[in-house]
């Protein structure tokens, strides 16, 4: 019966240890669980704040897109009117020379080739 009686104390002794390990892990369990919600909770703002920048990012982009068109478009404009005034200008037609077309002819002066 002794054999019987110290088998009965170690098993209670193995029990009660494996109860503290067993409480042991679930606060390391409800550690880490809290850490992964901080985790969670980080990502989803960082996400958020870089799908914000990313949206600005696009915005500000199409933005100068459509100023660098407008500004290419005004650019062509000036070149066309250029081009109309070095075809027909003043020294060629025999005209005298007035301040616009003496202009016009430097500019495609220089701008010839």
């Amino acid at each position: 019966m002794a054999d019987a009686g110290d088998m009965i104390g170690s098993l209670k002794d193995a029990n009660e240890a494996y109860k503290k390990e067993n409480e042991s892990m679930k606060v390391q369990i409800s550690t880490l669980k809290s850490e992964l919600e901080k985790l969670k909770t980080q990502t989803e703002i960082h996400s958020s704040s870089n799908f914000v920048k990313l949206k600005q990012e696009r915005d500000l982009t199409a933005s100068l897109q459509k100023k660098v068109n407008a500004q290419a478009a005004e650019i062509q404009k000036l070149k066309d009117q250029i081009a109309k005034g070095c075809n027909g200008s003043a020294s060629r037609s025999g005209l005298k020379w007035t301040r616009p077309a003496a202009a016009r002819w430097a500019i495609c002066w220089l701008l010839s080739p």
